[in-house]
Formats: structure tokens, sequence, C-alpha cells
């Protein structure tokens, strides 16, 4: 006799503060297309993150003020300014130093309720002399982490 199945309680969660972590690579079309839909879908707000990664980030964080910071500042504006035309809440933040701890503290300061992020598809040695971002980021969160591909 089988045995009967378990009735399963689903709960709608809308998502509120979606977070979009950008490399400004050849992604984030793709991840911003996804990011957008979500976002239009749920009503919620979208902050779009980039992690500057040079020297001067390394080195001097927030008070870094270099070229890369700049042109770091001005495409994710770009980015962002191109989503608000289309009625939809956004903001850009910048953090600096090391990506995946960057990108957990910037979620957790945003209280972010979903992240999307590019997934670069790196396998073998490349994983080993780069990291796995992905991997460190959503085992740093409580919050389901979307990867586009």
């Amino acid at each position: 006799m089988p045995s009967e199945i378990e009735r399963l309680e689903l709960v709608s969660k809308p998502y509120t503060r979606i977070g979009v972590s950008l490399d400004l690579g050849s992604l984030d079309a793709r991840v911003l297309s996804h990011a957008q839909s979500l976002a239009q879908l749920n009503g919620a707000h979208l902050i779009l993150m980039h992690i500057v990664e040079g020297v001067g980030g390394q080195l001097f964080g927030k008070q870094a003020y270099d070229d890369e910071t700049r042109d770091d500042m001005q495409h994710l504006e770009k980015h962002a300014e191109e989503i608000r035309n289309t009625g939809i809440d956004v903001q850009a933040v910048l953090g600096f130093g090391r990506v995946p701890k960057e990108i957990i503290r910037i979620a957790k300061e945003q209280k972010i309720d979903l992240l999307i992020m590019g997934g670069h598809g790196h396998s073998g040695i490349k994983d080993l002399i780069f990291g796995t971002s992905v991997s460190k980021v959503r085992h740093g969160l409580k919050i389901p982490v979307l990867v586009i591909q």
C-alpha cells in the first residue's frame, strides 16, 4: 500500500530588495535583464553593486578616489539610470577590497532579500587560482542567490 504524500505548505514570498552584483563585464546585460524582470514582477527596489578590486580599493577602501573607482562608479550609475528610466527604484553601491566579503557585507547592510550575480563558469585550475566568489557568497548569506550564466 503506497504511503500518503505529505501536502506541502507553499507560501509566496515577494522580493522587495534585490541585490545585483556586477563585475562591469560581459555578463552584466544578462544579469541586469533578469534583475529588471524580477523587480518589475515584485515591485522591488534594486541595489546594484560592484566591488573595486584594484590597489587603490584594496589599500584605501572608501577613501580611494582613483581612476578605477571613478570609472566603476560612472559605469554603475549609467546602468542604474537606464533601469530608473523604466520606472524601477534603483541605487548604486560600490564596495572595496575582497569581492565575496564585500558582496556579503553590502547584502546584509542593504537588507537584501534576493541576490543576483553572474557565474563565470570557471572550472578546474581557474577556480583554484581565482577562487569561487559565488560559492563563498552563497555560504555567507542566508538569502536566495540566483546565479546567471
